[in-house]
């Protein structure tokens, strides 16, 4: 405000209570943001972009299996590349090696472009860190996962508009920031481009999902805010072209090109958490953007929740409460999602976790159905199976069982033998044992004076 040399202007802010004074800074509460209207609309009318936007189902199942598969992979520390001829460092740096990010994005079936954008937005928020060598989930990623999916996406929100490692104009490549050799480039540049990042969504939320022109969004912010594209020769930090002989300072003139490439990349960034829709020309919110920064509830068509088989039940995760979608994680493995809707393969082991949470089959059953879930009769009659099946369980294996005096140490002649992992001493002179190693412990026991009893057959109960 002050290089814009309106300090009119700065006293009736204060005066109406809108900004105050921080020390040298000032600041604006977040409320009176959102509550004032923009004060230049932007006028960047553009066609509706001719491309689908990205579900959230699709993110939670990249998020899920990212998560799953990351611990096996090396994170890096890259060295600044310093130019000799003008001593500056161009800051690209990465978290993962080229190799790790090819391997992950072949696995994962996900653009490193893309898998590096999750991977940063996970570690900003906490969810994933390096450890002992090794990326690794951390305790906020559990705690992330069984928060609503509104919050979820605010959380992944917030880390994308603070500083973080990756630098979004390098993954242009196109441009580069150049820092001078005393300067601390990684900050600067997480902090500046973090508020490149505010100010692009700021807009985006005026626009109200009205599809606008990129090109010319990115003129417009070239405009009003110059300085986020461009600085002096004297400045610590400045832009260059990849490729460059030397990185020099770009003049005004590619303002507008720098400021359209790395606003490219920032909505790219924005259509991979499905809150934009973007295509070569145009950029407008997405439904989902609208239902997240609203907090209305998402009207979708019914049913949101059905069964397409014997076990398998898609879930639409921003229709239904986010009580069922825990039930539903907890009693299934996740699929690749279809269309709008998770999927999630139901089985024996997921039906053992709900009723370790205390959560008994038939009132899953329930919920499903308050719902307005609509399930096939196979996939009833298999909840009714299992419902059957909770709480018997029946063990068969052939084991021996040795029985000798009660005084007999048999525990410790088991040992000596070397049979005592596949034994199980059930008492004083009683053991139960495997059929291969009964004579070998049995050999044992008379080389010792003892003459046991050998009841062979089948052990079995049930429960």
């Amino acid at each position: 405000l002050a290089r814009l040399h309106i300090p009119n202007e700065v006293q009736t802010l204060l005066s109406l209570g809108l900004c105050f004074r921080d020390r040298r800074r000032l600041v604006v509460p977040i409320e009176a943001l959102n509550a004032l209207p923009c004060m230049i609309p932007p006028a960047m009318p553009g066609p509706t972009p001719d491309a689908q936007p990205q579900e959230y189902a699709v993110l939670r199942y990249s998020l899920e299996t990212l998560t799953a598969a990351i611990e096996h992979v090396r994170p890096v520390a890259i060295t600044p590349y310093r130019a000799s001829a003008d001593r500056a460092a161009a800051y690209q740096p990465l978290l993962l090696p080229h190799e790790g990010a090819s391997e992950l994005s072949r696995q994962l079936n996900l653009p490193t472009i893309d898998l590096l954008l999750l991977l940063s937005l996970l570690h900003t928020t906490g969810a994933v860190g390096p450890a002992r060598g090794r990326w690794q989930v951390q305790p906020e990623w559990s705690a992330l996962c069984k928060q609503a999916p509104r919050a979820l996406l605010t959380a992944l929100l917030d880390a994308w508009q603070r500083p973080r490692q990756v630098s979004d104009l390098g993954a242009t490549r196109e441009f580069v920031w150049i820092c001078a050799p005393d300067v601390d480039g990684s900050t600067v540049v997480a902090q500046h481009e973090a508020t490149i990042r505010a100010i692009v969504w700021r807009w985006l939320l005026w626009s109200q999902q009205q599809p606008f022109d990129i090109e010319l969004f990115a003129r417009t912010l070239t405009a009003l805010h110059a300085p986020l594209f461009h600085f002096t020769e004297d400045s610590p930090i400045w832009i260059g072209r990849v490729g460059a002989a030397r990185y020099q300072p770009l003049d005004e003139s590619t303002l507008p090109t720098v400021a359209l490439a790395l606003i490219r990349q920032m909505l790219h960034q924005l259509a991979r958490l499905g809150l934009v829709v973007v295509d070569g020309q145009s950029c407008a919110l997405t439904p989902t953007a609208h239902w997240l920064h609203s907090g209305q509830p998402l009207v979708v068509e019914p049913p949101a929740v059905y069964s397409d088989s014997g076990t398998t039940l898609l879930v639409h995760p921003l229709a239904v409460a986010p009580d069922l979608i825990q039930l539903v994680s907890t009693a299934g493995q996740m699929l690749p999602p279809q269309d709008a809707h998770s999927r999630y393969q139901l089985a024996a082991d997921g039906m053992v976790r709900l009723l370790e949470d205390g959560v008994p089959i038939a009132e899953f059953e329930r919920a499903l159905l308050r719902s307005g879930a609509d399930l096939t009769p196979a996939f009833r009659s298999q909840l009714a199976l299992w419902a059957e099946r909770a709480g018997r369980l029946r063990l068969h294996h052939p084991l021996t069982m040795i029985v000798t005096a009660e005084d007999t140490p048999i525990a410790q002649i088991l040992a000596a033998a070397g049979v005592v992992d596949a034994a199980e001493v059930l008492g004083p002179g009683c053991a139960l044992i495997e059929p291969e190693y009964v004579d070998l412990a049995v050999e044992q026991l008379r080389t010792r004076g003892f003459w046991p009893l050998v009841v062979g057959g089948a052990a079995a109960a049930e429960i």
